[in-house]
């Protein structure tokens, strides 16, 4: 699909899900208008709603950087989740494009995610580039920060041997053996 290409989030904050994703792609062959970008989610990131990816998906015109909303669509398929972004202008080989889209729940860990795969189609479906190798990873660069913590002792005696209770809030859910 792409020369090149890349993914960049903003903010890179573990498991927000205000974030704004934003992807640039150079593709081999031009896709018409109508064509379909279809962006198959890794399966570590998820979808925190589908009715804000909808209303938040933007493609942005190579000659000026205007964007332009666009008709996006959300499916998951025996738990393979896939955006489908219809262009509703002709894209032009060679050319930069850059779409962006919000809705995402970022991964809770700071390590790399999966690629997504990006297929861009022909309004009926056929299709004309496929993406390949790990351009289109993300990688959180901060960490959501705990919100309170407390320590407690069980024996408030002076030189006693006693245990403590340590509590504290997160933001996001921890896992066994977190």
């Amino acid at each position: 699909m792409a020369q090149s290409g890349s993914i960049s989030v903003v903010p890179a904050t573990t498991s927000s899900t205000s974030s704004v994703y934003n992807f640039t792609m150079r593709p081999q062959h031009s896709i018409p208008a109508y064509g379909l970008l279809q962006l198959q989610v890794p399966a570590d990131l998820s979808i925190a709603s589908t009715a804000v990816i909808q209303s938040k998906c933007l493609y942005y015109l190579p000659a000026t950087g205007s964007p332009l909303s666009q008709f996006c669509t959300v499916s998951t398929t025996n738990g393979v989740t896939t955006i489908n972004m219809t262009l509703s202008v002709a894209h032009s080989s060679g050319l930069s494009l850059k779409v962006s889209m919000q809705g995402f729940k970022n991964p809770r860990t700071k390590g790399a995610t999966q690629s997504f795969i990006i297929t861009s189609t022909a309004k009926d479906g056929s299709k004309i580039d496929v993406s390949s190798g790990t351009d289109f990873t993300v990688q959180m660069t901060s960490l959501q920060s705990l919100t309170s913590m407390s320590i407690t002792a069980a024996n408030q005696t002076n030189g006693a041997t006693t245990s403590y209770l340590l509590t504290f809030v997160s933001p996001i859910a921890l896992l066994n053996y977190d």
